[in-house]
């Protein structure tokens, strides 16, 4: 279920998980990023998400599109912190997430979300198309999702 209504992403964050979007160079410095990075020290987090990645593996390996670093899911959508999603990149991202939400959902956790018009701000995305994505991605789920604006 889609709710969407006025208020701050991060009044609900006790009671839900949180989603937003990042770049691979984990940069959180423009958008909605700079204040998860200031709440959760989200940078240095990912940080050491990828040193642990990079240490349990001697081989070449690929960055999850969607790293969940306690109740927030990093959706990464582009590569550089100055590129531009696509949808496509939303898409997969949210893709790995509902596959995330799903294994919670298995081990008996009752998982509402919330998160901004993912995409929709200075990445640029159309909100009509990013909702019809989210819809077709997570609805299966059925789980609550609240899209907060301000």
């Amino acid at each position: 279920m889609l709710i969407e209504q006025q208020g701050d992403v991060f009044e609900l964050a006790p009671t839900h998980y949180l989603a937003h979007c990042i770049s691979r160079d984990f940069a959180l410095g423009a958008g909605i990023a700079v204040e998860f990075d200031r709440r959760y020290d989200m940078r240095h987090k990912l940080r050491v998400y990828m040193a642990d990645i990079a240490w349990l593996s001697d081989r070449e390996y690929a960055l999850p599109k969607c790293i969940r670093i306690d109740h927030v899911f990093n959706l990464i959508t582009k590569e550089k912190c100055w590129q531009k999603p696509t949808y496509n990149s939303l898409e997969q991202s949210m893709r790995m997430m509902g596959r995330q939400i799903g294994y919670l959902i298995e081990q008996g956790e009752t998982v509402k979300l919330v998160m901004p018009r993912i995409g929709c701000g200075i990445d640029g995305l159309t909100w009509s198309k990013v909702s019809v994505i989210i819809d077709r991605v997570l609805a299966p789920l059925n789980i609550e999702i609240q899209v907060r604006y301000l």
